[in-house]
């Protein structure tokens, strides 16, 4: 029985440790190699760093920020294209430590990392007064790399799974988690300028449309 509780307590301490980060790492460093997101409608590629594809229809274009920690990019959503960022932030806790604040913004929608269940492999994410959670499941460990991770995202009352071919560790897993969680707010909550302009397309006539009519 103590066997048994002993390595219960290992495994809780080493997901813990691993998911754990130090101070001044924020896992934006290079990331050599291919990797790639899927789902029924999701294909999203990173390759050396740099995010492109496609999800539920919207399409991303992420590369590193090179003034600061973090990527910046555009979303293409209903051919309106819409800046996007992801970004770490060193500032000082409560205890005085300092530590990276993650936070994101695509289009009008920010959003930013509010606290991590080390346990389960569950990040949890802050949009204004609302909280959504992305998990992390994986095949196996390889070190301190998680093998063909699963993201499964929670949000606006839908559940996207999204399965990432390769390793990744678990530091970049937050950014990848940032990713397709602000990736999912275009599919039933885009933002505030991607609806404006939809209603300005649907407001514009076919050109040319009264002039047939009338030669008719």
């Amino acid at each position: 029985m103590k066997k048994i509780l002993l390595a219960i307590s290992f495994a809780v301490m080493s997901v813990s440790a691993a998911f754990a980060h130090g101070e001044g790492d924020n896992g934006a460093h290079h990331h050599g190699g291919l990797r790639h997101f899927t789902s029924p409608e999701i294909n999203v590629m990173e390759y050396e760093n740099n995010f492109s594809g496609y999800f539920h229809g919207s399409y991303i274009n992420m590369s590193p920020n090179k003034k600061q920690d973090g990527y910046e990019g555009y979303v293409i959503f209903n051919g309106n294209k819409i800046n996007a960022e992801m970004k770490a932030k060193e500032v000082k806790g409560k205890d005085g430590k300092k530590k990276n604040a993650f936070s994101a913004k695509f289009g009008d929608i920010s959003f930013e990392f509010d606290s991590l269940d080390a346990r389960n492999g569950v990040y949890t994410f802050r949009k204004g007064e609302e909280k959504n959670t992305v998990s992390v499941i994986f095949e196996y460990r390889k070190g301190p790399h998680m093998i063909n991770p699963v993201f499964v995202v929670k949000n606006n009352n839908r559940s996207y799974i999204v399965r990432m071919e390769g390793e990744a560790c678990y530091m970049r897993s937050l950014w990848y988690s940032m990713m397709i969680y602000g990736m999912s707010n275009f599919d039933t909550n885009p933002p505030a300028q991607a609806k404006q302009a939809a209603k300005d397309a649907d407001k514009k006539e076919p050109a040319g449309t009264d002039k047939e009519e009338k030669k008719k």
